[in-house]
């Protein structure tokens, strides 16, 4: 008994330091403007007094402490999961009569929280059920200790009513939720401005949502650290993407969420609401609250303008109907409105409404309260924050205009502000608006106001001035080891994104970058993204290649960080053959080096190092036939999207056109996706006699487009330029006759069936009926190879965007040349 109290007293003593709490977004900037002395008077209202939480801390007998102790030593030893269920079950009948002291208590509460997520449906339910009759869920939520195994259970039932094994345990675990419900509405201001309750019932909108809504802080702290660590730097892309973070979803309940939130929409909580808006825990409970109605528009038409001060007194309900149909931003008045934006509490839940808010009620609330007020508002500490969201919520091109428009004479002023966030946002904006005119206006905007930044720092160009901003050192200073700005880099990748003529000056400003720049640009997190961009925009090669050539000699070095791995693959997916041959030379002499590592060792199967090293001639071999079929693959596109009249000129060596480096290359870091692989492991082959099929591609290219042939439709139109997969001359109309060989569709033009033999590549079809005449080994082994070839060409044709035309153009071609 002795050693279970020595127990029971180190882990109370660990369990003082656990009293609450990391504080949200809001809580964390509380400002003077909090009324606390206002609050409900009342029965329900004592719950969150100081007394009562202080003077609820209650210590479980010595003998039920030592039972739960020794039952989570023998829970910690079992891995099957009935004999866990089963010992959760035993262990919760034994604590009957006892649930709340034991939820309450410092020892016990942690264990509860282990047992409980194992817990079968039948005695989870009465488990729950003991703890919401009467007062004993208040209780629960507004002690330390209890309000953590209160979210505990929440999740718990959140995870069983989804896997509810029949109808009957559904409906049980059903009462049980709306129980827990119908509590916090009876009690709703004391729930959401407790210190401790207002976490429980934040946790109460996730189950009733179907999906985490916490704040982004609080979700990140909850996490585990592998799940932490790949949700890292991800708040910048969710803000200026406009998207949620999405989490696991589980099954919604709309009714009960609407049963919450239709109090908040009485017209006796016009004061109270007014109070939370302000509040250092009620704030964050309404950001959840409205995360929670994302999706229903009625409910939100509803929601947002009681809490933005519109009030219901005297309306009619013949009134509010029409109110709502009209959008429901109708009572918004200006100044309270930039009045929440500014405060600095209040303005995390403007960022919230502006993410939520249906299109027609966000447009209604620009043209009212926004209009001519956003360089202004984007100025300010806190309504900036504000600003960003509503920019990351536009869809149209119209309205990123009209943002355009009052923002761009600021942009200036807010880069030297540090109000740069508020540029990212609507470059992102312009980024998905795809216009290129819209696009092109704030490329010259963004141009002139880094143009002013120039002046006073040592950057030279719009791309160093970018990659510097808000830094103490310069690109390339320091060694290369300062970190450049994030914002900054965010910026740059954006933009050069953009259309080709809108982002030609920056791509020039990061071509024009010394050596050493291009080094630190590639090795740091942020820059590294932005030298990808680059490689993938819509630059010509040319420029790309300037680039690519700078940094040779420091591919290795590239490749021994994180986002210089990823920079030397762009490099090499870009580069030409003799450019490629350069940076595999570079990795194979530090392969034992870069092996150490999983980007690493990433890189050398990219780029092909373990064949460069068995056979140089063979991976040249290997790349320029990867080369040609990726440019012949980019002219096919380019066909087929613009049908525009061939180039006397050869496309260059290893370059691809502006559709081509759209494609797979410009997906995510962390795809493994590629348009063309050149690992050892693609079984790729070279397709023949190279030299002469190039020149025989150079001579077909000078011929007129098959595309406008087929538009003319006309039969004595010269004949289409051929493919490589197009060597054989048309069939006679005698091959063609007979019954035993047929086009396959499947194939290319000149892999004919016939008794199971294949037509040699050149000459003329042979009559199946003669059997398989025999040819050298070179020539058959030719044969293979440029079957392989074609049907990878074919397999990727298959996979690209508008696959089933490019066939219909093929077909249409090939009857033509019979």
């Amino acid at each position: 008994m002795a050693k279970h109290k020595l127990i029971e007293q180190m882990n109370g003593a660990k369990g003082t330091k656990r009293v609450r709490r990391d504080h949200d977004s809001a809580a964390g900037d509380t400002p003077a403007t909090v009324v606390s002395a206002a609050r409900h008077k009342g029965s329900a209202a004592d719950i969150s007094s100081p007394t009562e939480v202080l003077s609820g801390f209650q210590r479980m007998d010595e003998a039920t402490t030592a039972y739960l102790v020794e039952v989570k030593s023998h829970f910690d030893t079992l891995e099957d999961g009935e004999e866990l269920t089963l010992l959760v079950g035993n262990a919760l009948e034994e604590l009957q009569g006892k649930e709340l002291k034991a939820a309450t208590d410092a020892t016990c509460s942690r264990i509860l929280e282990a047992l409980v997520m194992h817990a079968a449906p039948h005695d989870f339910a009465l488990f729950m059920k003991a703890l919401t009759d009467g007062q004993e869920w208040c209780k629960l939520a507004a002690r330390p200790f209890g309000s953590r195994v209160a979210e505990t259970l929440l999740k718990r039932l959140e995870v069983l009513i989804a896997d509810a094994p029949d109808e009957h345990s559904s409906a049980a675990l059903q009462q049980v939720l709306a129980r827990v419900t119908e509590v916090t509405v009876e009690h709703l201001y004391e729930f959401a401005t407790d210190r401790n309750a207002s976490h429980v019932a934040r946790r109460l909108l996730c189950v009733l949502a179907g999906f985490d809504v916490m704040p982004a802080q609080h979700s990140a702290a909850s996490m585990d650290g592998s799940a932490a660590k790949a949700n890292k730097g991800k708040g910048l892309a969710a803000k200026l993407e406009a998207q949620q973070p999405a989490g696991e979803k589980f099954t919604r309940h709309p009714d009960l969420l609407e049963q919450l939130a239709s109090v908040l929409m009485a017209p006796q909580w016009d004061s109270r609401r007014e109070e939370l808006l302000f509040h250092a825990y009620g704030c964050p409970w309404l950001q959840a609250l409205l995360k929670a109605c994302a999706g229903e528009g009625d409910m939100l038409r509803w929601l947002v303008p009681r809490l933005l001060g519109v009030k219901l007194s005297g309306v009619s309900v013949e009134e509010r109907k029409a109110a709502a149909q009209a959008g429901g931003g109708a009572g918004i008045l200006r100044e309270q409105l930039q009045g929440l934006m500014q405060d600095r509490t209040s303005s995390h839940l403007m960022e919230v409404v502006m993410q939520v808010l249906p299109e027609g009620l966000l447009e209604q609330l620009h043209s009212s309260c926004l209009r001519g007020s956003l360089a202004a508002l984007a100025m300010h500490p806190s309504a900036n924050f504000g600003v960003q969201a509503f920019l990351a919520a536009l869809h149209t091109s119209q309205q990123v205009r009209g943002a355009l428009r009052e923002l761009r004479d600021s942009f200036g002023q807010l880069l030297g502000g540090r109000r740069a966030g508020v540029i990212a946002a609507l470059l992102a904006a312009a980024a998905r608006s795809a216009n290129a005119a819209l696009q092109l206006d704030a490329s010259k905007a963004l141009l002139a106001a880094t143009a002013a930044l120039q002046s006073g720092t040592q950057a030279q160009g719009p791309a160093a001035a970018l990659l510097a901003l808000d830094c103490s050192a310069a690109l390339g200073g320091a060694g290369g080891r300062a970190r450049l700005s994030t914002l900054g880099a965010a910026m740059l990748s954006t933009v050069l994104r953009f259309d080709k003529d809108a982002s030609a000056a920056f791509a020039e400003s990061v071509a024009d970058l010394a050596p050493t720049e291009l080094l630190h640009m590639g090795m740091d997190t942020s820059g590294s993204r932005s030298l990808e961009a680059f490689l993938g925009s819509a630059a010509s090669a040319k420029v790309k290649k300037r680039v690519v050539r700078k940094l040779a000699g420091s591919y290795a070095k590239l490749g021994s960080s994180p986002g210089g791995s990823h920079v030397a693959q762009a490099c090499y997916r870009t580069a030409g053959v003799k450019d490629k041959e350069v940076i595999a030379a570079e990795l194979a002499a530090a392969e034992a080096h870069l092996g150490n590592t999983a980007f690493g060792q990433m890189l050398l199967r990219r780029c092909a190092i373990e064949e460069f090293k068995r056979s140089s001639d063979s991976w040249r071999t290997h790349a320029q036939t990867a080369a040609a079929m990726r440019s012949e693959f980019a002219e096919l596109l380019a066909d087929e999207d613009t049908a525009p009249a061939p180039s006397a000129r050869p496309a260059q060596e290893g370059t691809t056109s502006q559709a081509a480096s759209e494609l797979p290359s410009t997906a995510k870091r962390d795809s493994n996706a590629e348009s063309v692989s050149l690992a050892p492991a693609a079984t790729l082959e070279p397709g023949g006699r190279l030299k002469k099929r190039k020149k025989k591609q150079r001579a077909n290219m000078a011929g007129p487009p098959e595309a406008a042939a087929i538009a003319e439709g006309s039969a004595e139109q010269q004949k289409p330029r051929k493919r490589r997969h197009e060597k054989l001359a048309a069939p006679s109309e005698d091959v063609l006759a007979q019954p035993d060989i047929k086009w396959t569709k499947k194939k290319p033009a000149h892999m004919l069936e016939g008794n199971g033999g294949a037509a040699p590549l050149e000459g003329v079809l042979t009559d199946p009926g003669d059997g398989q005449q025999k040819a050298s080994r070179k020539r058959k082994g030719g044969l293979q190879k440029e079957k392989h070839a074609d049907s990878t060409l074919q397999r990727s044709l298959k996979s690209a965007p508008g696959a089933k035309g490019l066939k219909k153009k093929r077909k249409q071609v090939l009857a033509k040349a019979v």
